[in-house]
């Protein structure tokens, strides 16, 4: 008699097959310095396209406090609606 063959399944999970238990690890915040570096970043290059977009608009022989009137209603509507979008969904649905 010849001895059974074993089959090996995909679901036998033998014991030095099983992963370590994955363990928290906290990562620390950005200082305060960079944080204030990212966010003078973030406003000159939010500076910047409006500048481009005021310019463009100018192309288009528009008066400048128009094509300025216009890029900072958009601007301001994008912030708006990135505020809105960006709430937490225990609000969601109400606008106050």
């Amino acid at each position: 008699m010849s001895a059974k063959p074993t089959i090996d399944y995909a679901d036998d999970v033998t014991p030095q097959a099983r992963p370590a238990p994955i363990r928290a690890m906290e990562i620390g915040g950005p200082s305060l310095a960079r944080r204030i570096t990212g966010w003078i970043g973030y406003l000159f290059v939010f500076a910047t396209v409006a500048g481009l977009l005021t310019a463009m608009f100018m192309q288009f022989s528009v008066p400048w406090r128009i094509a300025l009137a216009i890029v900072l209603f958009m601007i301001g509507y994008m912030c708006l609606t990135a505020w809105w979008s960006s709430r937490s969904d225990e609000n969601f649905g109400s606008m106050r």
